[in-house]
């Protein structure tokens, strides 16, 4: 793990957050990332294919690592 999106307020804005991360860490040559939350949003510069959704009331589950690890390890997990 790198880091974390900063908090914007209001929170709901999660693409905002996201964004501004990558444009505060440019300088680390990202070469694959996955995007993970408990919750799910829609986002315009991000692909899906990049995005783990968990579930706000189990928390991290063994399925949502499996799959990060497949989007790190540039696998398709569709």
């Amino acid at each position: 793990i790198i880091g974390c999106t900063p908090n914007i307020i209001p929170q709901t804005d999660r693409e905002k957050e996201i964004d501004l991360w990558f444009q505060q860490n440019q300088h680390l040559q990202i070469d694959s990332y996955v995007v993970l939350d408990d919750y799910d949003f829609e986002l315009k510069h991000v692909s899906k294919d990049h995005c783990v959704i968990t579930n706000a009331l189990e928390g991290l589950s063994d399925s949502d690592v499996e799959k990060c690890v497949e989007i790190l390890n540039g696998k398709d997990t569709a």
